[in-house]
């Protein structure tokens, strides 16, 4: 767990709640799981230099959910077994420049390129479940989560309203964050 978000948790819970407890360190994997796996998602990467294996590429471990795909710098699509099918009997064995590939039929952590390259790498953004440390401005909201999920539970320190609160205002910060900014508000606001 962050130490920074540790550090919150005791002083925002006035020592209830003890950041070291495997409870705790449930909730904080819980917290990051569901916001790598939002829409739009909060935690994205890029992964470069993916050498696929006879046209499959697997999704690195850290990432959750596939955003776009690249092959050679260049973004391609996806396409289902049916259009891979229709497009190309063949598309399995045969080889070149990707142009597509196919996620259906390949489990969730790997993909097909279409055709199978002979060379060159692949890449992807993708959400994340980040280790170690967080990006300063995730620590709090990620710690008001996991005290969300503390002060609901059955102990002896709980309290409903208290973890509403603390939700409601993770998510607000969460919100503030992601909320693209008006331009036309901005200009306005300048002049």
């Amino acid at each position: 767990m962050d130490s920074t978000v540790s550090s919150y948790i005791t002083a925002l819970s006035n020592g209830e709640a003890d950041p070291t407890t495997a409870e705790m360190g449930q909730f904080y994997e819980d917290v990051l799981g569901k916001l790598a796996a939002r829409e739009p998602p909060i935690l994205t990467t890029y992964y470069y230099g993916i050498s696929p294996s006879s046209g499959i590429v697997a999704y690195p471990s850290a990432a959750v959910k596939r955003l776009l795909v690249f092959f050679n710098s260049k973004q391609i699509g996806e396409l289902s077994l049916r259009e891979a099918n229709w497009l190309d009997p063949n598309w399995r064995s045969d080889t070149g420049t990707p142009i597509a590939f196919v996620q259906e039929s390949y489990g969730s952590r790997n993909f097909q390129l279409v055709p199978v390259p002979t060379s060159g790498s692949a890449a992807l953004v993708a959400s994340y479940v980040p280790s170690g440390s967080l990006p300063a401005w995730l620590q709090m909201p990620i710690a008001l989560l996991m005290l969300y999920e503390e002060y609901r539970r059955e102990s002896n320190h709980q309290n409903v309203t208290l973890a509403n609160a603390c939700r409601s205002l993770g998510e607000l910060m969460i919100a503030i964050v992601q909320k693209p900014i008006d331009r036309s508000a901005v200009a306005r606001v300048g002049a």
